[in-house]
């Protein structure tokens, strides 16, 4: 929890990108994909992988934009729930990065 109720609200927030437009938590259904699946379903049709990583490139600045510059954590000094919620998978991003159908997407930022 972050300290303030504006740190707890922005935290909040940025689960709720996270959950609804990055990993898309309900997105397990066969010929269904989320955003962050564009990394590794190799049966998403080219056009679609195009629009997804689209969206996702624009998600990921949505979130940075959010991050609070006083940092090192997302809303400030004191880890949040969406240090908890981003990290794994900004760390699956540029673990899987080589090795993806799309390459680096956290490169730079």
């Amino acid at each position: 929890r972050g300290p303030t109720v504006e740190a707890r609200a922005l935290s909040a927030l940025l689960v709720r990108v996270h959950d609804m437009y990055i990993s898309g938590t309900n997105c397990s259904q066969p010929q269904f994909f989320s955003n962050q699946a564009v990394f590794y379903k190799a049966a998403m049709p080219g056009p679609e992988r195009a629009a997804r990583l689209k969206d996702l490139l624009k998600q990921l600045d949505l979130v940075e934009s959010l991050l609070l510059p006083a940092g090192p954590y997302c809303v400030g000094d004191a880890i949040s729930f969406a240090d908890v919620v981003l990290y794994p998978t900004v760390a699956m991003m540029q673990d899987q990065a080589a090795a993806s159908l799309v390459g680096s997407v956290t490169e730079g930022r």
